[in-house]
């Protein structure tokens, strides 16, 4: 259904020809080339336009009388289109003829449907002189040449056509300078596809070195011929339709690592201007004692809130060249997207920065609650919400880290690796001073990881330096985030011999106040100069049992010329129990001097 549009005041009229004609072609046929679908829908979309704005032609009663369309017919772009349609409607037809070209009485038909279009062309074109904005009128006047050129290469009249295409080209490579972005890359596709036909005219012309020559000399080399003035038609159409993103003027454009990258967006340039020179300002941040952390915050979120909706339209034109080259592929289209890419990284990486500015606002306000810098009233910053900080950090580094854009530059990538680094050591050196006191073996070891980050932030700041394309901003921030990895890593080493000695103290203190208990006689080796005459403490009362060495085991019985008992020793050898010694002592009786030598003879 259409909708009836407001009537506009005349030269306010906008007819985007190039857009309209290639969103009919893309959705009605030509995406898979039939152009008699092309040409029915051509034919249905004039009658229903025609109807709208009661312009319609049927008179039943008295035959056909047509109305042919002037400028004081013209209320809105509704008439403007009636034009635009007759003129794809003869060229579909035309089209559609081209495969049977080979009959003479078909190739007469082709020609007088395109001689048809040429003419509607040209009368679009003069109604567009008097009603249209300017860049609509360069539309109409491409649009016209293009088919005068094309009209030219059926009838095989080379030159004209070779004269037609280059001004056609040279209309639609101005306004690809100049509008939106899908305008931008529609343009640039319609100047790309006249490129085989200019290079076929100058073959068939027998230029010299004309397959070797490229399309824009080839366009050059006619200006100043008859007819075609290219210098002054480009002065005419910059009067007309200033380019946006003219290389000369600077206007719309930032420059990052080195690379100069063109915005056509206004509102996302308006953005990240707006957003450049606080993240130098937030880049070179330090900590200062007894400084205003609150107010720096509220800076930081302003800038949060900027920088995220630069990300946003960024990552619009992102989404929207995507759809744009889905639908026209040009020439520029890799550059166009490698552009956007860049802008979008450039607004990510300024997001990060914000990011990081704001984790070290809130690691100094922990820093200064502690030191008692920052008074009790104000809200204090609880050690979860320093990692949420870090953590966060950490993440917009990682993704701004993922991007091809970052990938591709090597010293980039080793400054966010060595930033992402240092901020990990910030991470576990506050979880180890968090650890201090109550567990000091976890605590070491994070201050030997924490050691380990830093020393591998400088590793990577100094490799960010010694890349040859460096550019000079990223050369400043690798060496001021070198000097930071530095004096952390000082800081780091002080921290863990601070702890070691608080260590070593605490293992030590009980020893050493004993030792001062100790009286005097114990250390005469070591001068007391806190001696007290009141309590001299010499000798310990009651004095400590000494045992002193013991005598020899046989000191007894070989002083009192004892016999050693012997009387087991023999039953001992033979494995014979032990006689008990009561045993031992009524042993049989005596046989007195003679019993005992016979009775020692008859034993034996």
């Amino acid at each position: 259904m259409d909708i009836d549009e407001a009537p506009a005041t005349a030269r306010d009229l906008a007819l985007n020809v190039l857009e309209t004609v290639n969103d009919a072609r893309d959705m009605h046929g030509l995406r898979h080339d039939d152009y008699k679908e092309y040409r029915q829908f051509c034919s249905t979309k004039i009658a229903r336009l025609r109807k709208s704005a009661g312009l319609t032609q049927a008179a039943p009663k008295k035959g056909f009388l047509p109305i042919p369309l002037t400028s004081e017919h013209i209320k809105t772009t509704k008439e403007l289109e009636i034009l635009l349609f007759d003129v794809e409607r003869c060229w579909s037809h035309c089209m559609e003829l081209k495969p049977d070209s080979d009959d003479s009485r078909v190739q007469i038909h082709l020609l007088h449907r395109l001689k048809r279009a040429v003419q509607a062309a040209e009368r679009l074109l003069a109604v567009t002189q008097e009603c249209c904005n300017e860049r609509s009128k360069l539309e109409g006047q491409a649009y016209m040449t293009l088919m005068q050129a094309s009209l030219a290469l059926e009838q095989e009249k080379w030159e004209n056509a070779w004269n037609s295409y280059a001004i056609s080209r040279t209309l639609y490579l101005h306004l690809a300078k100049s509008g939106d972005m899908k305008q931008a890359t529609m343009a640039q596709a319609a100047a790309d596809n006249m490129d085989g036909s200019i290079r076929f005219c100058a073959y068939r012309l027998q230029v010299p070195d004309a397959q070797k020559s490229s399309i824009d000399d080839l366009v050059a080399s006619r200006d100043g011929v008859p007819g075609v003035d290219l210098k002054a038609l480009l002065r005419k159409s910059e009067a007309a339709v200033p380019s946006s993103n003219r290389e000369t003027t600077g206007s719309l454009a930032i420059k990052w690592q080195g690379k100069k990258l063109s915005v056509k967006n206004q509102a996302l340039y308006a953005q990240l201007l707006a957003i450049a020179d606080e993240s130098c300002q937030f880049a070179k941040y330090k900590p200062q004692p007894g400084a205003k952390l609150p107010p720096l915050v509220t800076k930081a979120e302003k800038y949060l809130a900027k920088a995220n909706q630069a990300v946003d339209l960024a990552a619009k034109d992102v989404e929207e060249d995507r759809r744009v080259t889905e639908r026209a592929i040009s020439s520029k289209s890799a550059e166009n997207a490698a552009n956007v890419a860049a802008v979008h990284a450039y607004a990510q990486f300024k997001r990060m920065q914000g990011i990081t500015y704001k984790a070290a606002l809130g690691v100094d306000h922990v820093k200064a609650k502690r030191a008692g810098v920052v008074g009790t009233k104000r809200k204090a910053v609880r050690p979860g919400e320093v990692l949420n900080f870090i953590d966060a950090s950490r993440t917009a580094i990682n993704t701004v880290q993922a991007l091809p854009v970052i990938q591709a530059d090597p010293a980039l990538l080793q400054y966010l690796n060595s930033q992402d680094a240092l901020l990990a050591a910030h991470r576990t050196f506050f979880l180890a001073c968090e650890l201090a006191s109550s567990e000091r073996d976890q605590c070491m070891v994070l201050f030997d990881r924490a050691h380990e980050h830093v020393s591998h932030a400088r590793v990577q700041a100094d490799a960010a330096l010694r890349e040859q394309w460096i550019a000079e901003d990223e050369s400043l921030a690798a060496r001021e985030l070198r000097d930071l990895a530095s004096d952390f890593l000082q800081e780091v080493r002080l921290a863990k011999l601070r702890e070691q000695a608080r260590w070593a103290l605490d293992k030590t203190g009980p020893d050493a106040e004993a030792e001062d208990k100790l009286p005097l006689v114990a250390r005469l080796d070591t001068f007391v100069a806190s001696f007290d005459p009141a309590n001299p403490n010499l000798v310990a009362i009651p004095p400590k049992l000494i045992p002193v060495a013991p005598k020899p085991v046989f000191y007894d019985i070989a002083n009192n010329g004892i016999v050693f008992p012997t009387r087991n020793v023999e039953r001992r050898i033979a494995g014979q129990p032990r006689k008990p010694r009561a045993e031992a002592e009524s042993g049989p009786a005596k046989a007195g001097l003679l019993g005992n030598v016979f009775g020692g003879l008859w034993r034996k």
